[in-house]
């Protein structure tokens, strides 16, 4: 899975950084850098906290491992939504809910920093307070879960037979 998202996108950014938690022999050879996470086991702000540290580009294009075959056109759509004002631009599916597939600005590592230190560790509360714009993606395939990636192969399945 982390195959495909790099090779996806490995045109269109300047560096891949990987946020491993564990088993970095696996992850290294698609980055050309890993970074743990900010603060020990406190989830996925600490994860996008250590990469915005990490970045050296203005932008930071975050992917998670679980999203399956996101839209080609994913950079550019995020870079149309995103104002000058704003800290960056979160995909959310057709009920709102979002996942971690985010371009922020690495201006907002500050208040990445500030919302850790703070004791939070929600996901939604990091990008609420970073009042990041919203883009709407209906077809967001998360594997964050045992049955979701049941369900997914099921699909898969079933659309490859009725292709044949």
């Amino acid at each position: 899975m982390v195959g495909g998202i790099v090779d996806a996108f490995k045109y269109d950014v300047a560096q891949v950084i990987i946020n491993c938690r564990a088993n970095a022999y696996v992850y290294q050879q698609y980055s050309h850098r890993l970074v743990g996470d900010a603060i020990p086991d406190a989830g996925p702000c600490a994860g996008i906290t250590a990469l915005l540290a990490a970045c050296q580009t203005p932008l930071l294009l975050i992917l998670p491992c679980d999203v399956v075959d996101p839209p080609a056109d994913l950079i550019t759509r995020m870079l149309n939504q995103l104002s000058s004002t704003d800290h960056g631009v979160v995909l959310i599916d057709a009920a709102g809910r979002h996942n971690a597939c985010v371009l922020l600005r690495t201006s907002a590592a500050d208040a990445a920093w500030a919302y850790m230190r703070s004791g939070r560790r929600s996901l939604t509360g990091l990008f609420d307070s970073l009042l990041l714009q919203r883009l709407m993606h209906p077809t967001i395939v998360d594997l964050d879960s045992p049955m979701a990636l049941e369900t997914y192969r099921r699909k898969r399945k079933a659309f490859t037979r009725a292709e044949d």
